[in-house]
């Protein structure tokens, strides 16, 4: 309210003694016309929300408020927490409170509830305004959370008004009433939306996470049935979510007692759970205090049972406190596993166990000891927190577990790879194996039919001619040959190792021979076996060929008295003292040509050289 001068004109004309006929300041106009602009011509604005906090308070089952009786009316102070001011007494109670109102409204009201326990109904002048719901078992339940209820305009008048609220309550439940408010509800509406959010909205999207996450890791757990943490993080996700829905659910089948002791016992699972997932977590073995602890968590709740509603809130309070005192050893575990390596794990088991541990303590000392204002609750937000750093261990480990899988299928799929390969191998050498016994069985039958055979009947006809050397010396040697040629082709059959020193060796007598025949001395040297490239049987008969036909055509052409026959690992070398040829003018005949294809076919460089002086042939290989 603006207050102003009875006079607005006195402002000035007060300090001045001045007639009137003499003309107002135009700037005296001015301050005047803007004075009646904007003076109030309404009435004053109440404030557009009141709290109250003094009234009236008493214990009655009437369904209407009471007659408002001397004496049986006590004063109150809002908040009023039954625990301290009325301890073991619950039912209905009533408050009353008055509400002066300065000039009539028909703008829609709201008288709002910031927190109360555990039902309400409001009455303004004697007419009900609003219902939490139920008063009766099954109670509706609206403990802890925000109500808003809407008051007529046309319902409040100016003067005083009486506000009347039924809360029901039970003993020794911090039931109670905390500040009311009442205003226009424009102003109202947001603040119980905001609060709303909080404690109903909050939690509900919590249980859902919770619910869900607990499906998940059921599944989880059907495909993994080795792996029991899964069963237990959906189990504990599940106590969670139940446990959370009673900071939303108004409507529940069964007693107000019933269900009281049945989420408290829940939220003790939880705890109980808690131990075995940083257990298996931890990779740490506790039978025995697994087993005390989840008979301790079975047979608790069951005796708090018996002894009566009146005692749960305190009794499972204290139950937690039990709990919180394996606080120190979880938090000993892991930090012993995060020095075992693994940092990510055990600081976030850290994180999620002190937010635990602190709302923990939090919400136990709201439980066991009374406080003036109503008790607030937090531990929604510690199952959300447990919730999320659960999904992310589940995440971690999964994919931990997955890359271990992927190098396990690579190892394994590179140790199929070697095997295939060596058993490829393997395969190769053993059919290479069979066909070389092939080859030598068959080496072995051909040695046996040409020695049995074609061998016996020459042996034979040389006996036959011996006996008639005079006749018959031509063919004599004509089979002597055909017999050494035979000789020289079993030796390279037998040739099982490939070695050509043996074959030359052998060879090496029949040369001799020959040329003791035609009166050439062979000088002989073999300074280190040779080393044909691709040595074969096959090979080493043409090698020997060629050295037959060289010598042959020292034999037949060369006149020679010396021929020298050296042989190194990279060359052979044939050297006479004959009257020579010249390779140039003479007439390319059979023999030269046998031997320069035969070199080519064995990739070996033939060298001739032929003079006065003799003739040199050189037979390189690299």
């Amino acid at each position: 309210m603006i207050l102003l001068p009875a006079n607005p004109l006195s402002l000035h004309t007060a300090k001045t003694h001045k007639p009137w006929r003499e003309p107002i300041p135009l700037r005296n106009v001015l301050r005047l016309l803007f004075l009646l602009c904007f003076l109030p011509f309404h009435f004053p604005v109440q404030a557009a929300v009141s709290t109250l906090t003094q009234g009236y308070f008493i214990f009655s089952s009437e369904n209407s408020p009471p007659a408002e009786e001397l004496g049986r009316w006590n004063p109150v102070t809002l908040p009023d927490n039954w625990n301290i001011s009325h301890p073991g007494q619950g039912g209905t109670g009533w408050y009353r409170f008055t509400f002066f109102l300065d000039h009539p409204s028909h703008d829609l009201w709201g008288i709002y509830l910031p927190r109360l326990s555990a039902n309400a109904e409001v009455f303004a002048n004697g007419v009900l305004v609003g219902s939490g719901g139920r008063l009766i078992e099954p109670i509706s339940l609206n403990s802890f959370r925000p109500l808003l209820f809407s008051i007529p305009g046309g319902l409040l008048h100016p003067g005083n008004n009486i506000i009347s609220i039924a809360i029901l309550g039970y003993p020794n439940e911090m039931s109670g009433l905390e500040n009311v408010q009442i205003g226009l509800a424009t102003e109202l509406t947001p603040r119980y939306e905001r609060r709303s959010m909080f404690e109903v909205t909050a939690p509900i999207t919590v249980c859902v996470l919770n619910i869900s996450l607990s499906l998940g890791l059921f599944l989880l757990w059907k495909h993994h049935r080795a792996e029991p943490l899964y069963l237990m993080l959906a189990l504990g996700s599940l106590c969670s979510g139940i446990y959370t829905s009673s900071f939303f659910l108004t409507e529940v089948p069964v007693q107000h007692s019933l269900w009281l002791w049945f989420i408290y016992t829940l939220a003790m699972g939880f705890s109980y759970i808690i131990l075995l997932i940083i257990h298996r977590f931890v990779r740490v073995e506790h039978p025995l205090l697994e087993r005390w602890a989840g008979a301790y968590t079975l047979i608790i709740p069951f005796l708090i049972a018996w002894t009566g509603p009146a005692y749960y809130l305190k009794l499972f309070g204290y139950m937690g406190a039990s709990y919180a005192l394996i606080s120190p050893y979880l938090f000993y575990l892991v930090i012993r596993h995060r020095n075992t390596g693994h940092r990510i794990e055990s600081l976030l088991l850290l994180l999620v166990l002190s937010v635990l541990a602190g709302i923990g303590v939090h919400d136990l000392d709201q439980m066991i000891f009374p406080h003036r204002h109503l008790p607030n609750y937090y531990a929604y937000w510690a199952a959300s927190s447990m919730g999320l750093v659960i999904t992310f261990l589940v995440i971690l480990r999964f994919d931990r577990t997955l890359n271990r899988y992927i190098l396990l299928n690579s190892n394994l799929n590179q140790q199929i790879e070697e095997k295939s390969q060596a058993l490829a191998s393997s395969y190769e050498e053993r059919h290479a194996l069979l066909t070389h016994n092939a080859l030598l069985d068959e080496r072995e039958r051909i040695l046996r039919d040409l020695h049995d055979g074609l061998g016996g009947y020459l042996i034979s006809a040389l006996a036959l001619i011996d006996r008639m050397p005079q006749t018959t010396h031509a063919l004599q040697k004509t089979l002597r040959t055909a017999l050494d040629d035979l000789r020289l082709m079993v030796d390279s059959i037998d040739d099982k190792n490939g070695d050509l020193s043996l074959l030359i060796a052998s060879v090496r007598e029949r040369l001799d021979l020959a040329m003791d025949a035609c009166n050439i001395t062979l000088h002989w040297q073999v300074t280190a076996p040779p080393q044909l490239p691709n040595p074969s049987p096959s090979r080493h008969v043409q090698l020997i060929r060629m050295i037959q036909e060289i010598f042959n055509n020292v034999a037949k052409h060369s006149q020679a008295h010396h021929v020298n026959f050296i042989l190194t690992d990279s060359f052979l070398e044939i050297r006479d003292d004959g009257i020579g040829f010249d390779p140039l003018s003479l007439k390319t005949g059979r023999g030269l040509t046998n031997l320069r294809r035969r070199a080519a076919e064995l990739g070996l460089i033939l060298t001739l050289r032929s003079g006065n002086h003799g003739t040199l042939i050189r037979l390189e290989w690299v």
